[in-house]
C-alpha cells in the first residue's frame, strides 16, 4: 500500500516560493523541473523508507536532503508522510522553526 503524502499549507507555499524565485532569476523553467523532480524522487524515498531523513531537534520531525540546497522537512505518521516545510539550506536556518 502506497504511503499518503500530506502537504500543509507552509509547506505548499514556501515550495511555491522557492519555484518562482528560481523561474525569476534564471529566466527559464529548466532548473526548477529539475527542483521538481528531485523533490517527487526524494518523496518516493521517503514514502518508501519514513525514517530516511534526518532527526531535527523536534521529536518526530524529520529532514530529507535532495540537490544539496533543499530540505523536505516531514514528520512521518504510521499512514501517511506529513510535509511541514521544504527549505532553501541556503538561508537562515534560525528562520526555520524546524531545524
Amino acid at each position: 500500500m502506497a504511503t499518503e503524502i500530506i502537504w500543509s499549507k507552509e509547506a505548499r507555499d514556501q515550495y511555491k516560493k522557492i519555484i518562482d524565485y528560481w523561474n525569476d532569476r534564471n529566466q527559464s523553467q529548466k532548473y526548477t523541473n529539475r527542483i521538481h523532480r528531485n523533490l517527487l524522487e526524494n518523496l518516493g524515498l521517503i514514502g518508501s523508507f519514513p525514517l530516511i531523513g534526518k532527526q531535527t531537534s523536534i521529536s518526530g520531525i524529520r529532514g530529507k536532503v535532495f540537490m544539496n540546497h533543499f530540505t523536505i522537512i516531514y514528520e512521518p505518521k504510521e499512514s501517511s508522510i506529513n510535509v511541514l516545510n521544504i527549505w532553501d539550506n541556503r538561508r537562515d536556518p534560525d528562520s526555520n522553526k524546524y531545524l
